[in-house]
């Protein structure tokens, strides 16, 4: 299920606290930590609850499984990562982050219109947003069988903030992309990516990279 159709539909998955002691998924996010704080900006709270779709290891091997099938000149089926709940709950907002391949110069936009979307940067990496849907990509490079695949594809995540519905303040735009590039790092770290595309704290700035 696409991010775009979040707010109509949301796929079943296992429920846990956010913080809980565990390193065994991807969506953990350490009390008092910098991530936290970022999430709750972008959240407009203190309270919220996570969930995730795989484990660290399931959201590997499903996105290995999904670069070594990709065709030519397309892109793969989105992968559900995380999604964060704000508590109270207000109906089914949400910030979600989806991972998926991509191959260059091949961009699915959604169906939203490119004007709609603000250029970025993070740290040098191109990355564009709307009031609700943040997107970014990098080159993942892979090691053995995956070698040559990685290196004619890209890694795109996207974040969707339904919470953000309306409001197109550049902060705001700037705070989601800056929390999607932490979690994308999350995911180029579990990958093993031999390049290490994402490093260091986010800092985004406006402009085409």
């Amino acid at each position: 299920m696409g991010l775009l159709a979040l707010a109509v539909l949301t796929a079943s998955c296992e429920a846990q606290p956010a913080s809980a002691p565990s390193v065994d998924h991807p969506c953990l996010i350490a009390e008092g930590s910098d991530e936290e704080k970022l999430l709750q900006r972008t959240l407009r709270t203190e309270r919220f609850k996570g969930e995730w779709f795989k484990t660290t290891e399931g959201l590997v091997q499903k996105l290995k499984k999904d670069l070594q099938q990709m065709k030519p000149r397309s892109s793969t089926v989105p992968t559900g990562m995380c999604d964060y709940i704000p508590e109270p709950k207000h109906g089914s907002d949400r910030v979600a982050v989806e991972i998926s391949w991509t191959s260059p110069n091949v961009l699915n936009r959604g169906g939203v219109p490119s004007e709609d979307f603000t250029r970025y940067t993070v740290n040098g990496v191109p990355a564009d947003s709307t009031d609700i849907i943040a997107r970014l990509q990098v080159t993942c490079g892979l090691s053995g069988d995956l070698k040559a695949d990685s290196g004619k594809a890209l890694l795109q995540a996207t974040l969707a903030n339904t919470l953000n519905t309306g409001r197109r303040d550049a902060e705001a735009q700037k705070q989601q992309i800056a929390f999607l590039y932490v979690m994308t790092r999350r995911a180029t770290d579990a990958l093993g990516c031999e390049n290490k595309p994402l490093q260091g704290d986010p800092v985004v700035k406006p402009g085409k990279g």
